[in-house]
């Protein structure tokens, strides 16, 4: 075996980032089948109140319509979930919901 192949060079560098794949697709694939799942809250509403970050809507009427009907994933941003319902969207973290 040539030890020329072991030795990092910019040109095996690259020849291995080749073989690596896009790894954006990768989380892609993570985030598709989370978006349109249903979830519902894990916690109470004084809680949530501290928790989300609206994006359309007021905090109230989110937190009444998530607590009482659940939510749609709608987009998945690193460990934060868009969540969508009836009253607007927010942003919360993931570990504050479950499937419902």
């Amino acid at each position: 075996m040539d030890h020329r192949e072991n030795k990092f060079t910019l040109e095996n560098f690259k020849k291995w980032m080749n073989k690596q794949g896009d790894s954006s697709s990768s989380h892609m694939e993570y985030k598709k089948p989370l978006v349109g799942t249903q979830v519902e809250s894990k916690i109470d509403a004084d809680r949530l109140a501290e928790k989300i970050h609206p994006e359309e809507g007021e905090p109230e009427d989110l937190i009444e319509s998530f607590l009482e009907e659940g939510g749609a994933i709608m987009d998945v941003d690193s460990k934060n979930f868009l969540i969508e319902v009836e009253t607007g969207s927010f942003r919360i973290h993931r570990c504050y919901v479950r499937r419902a």
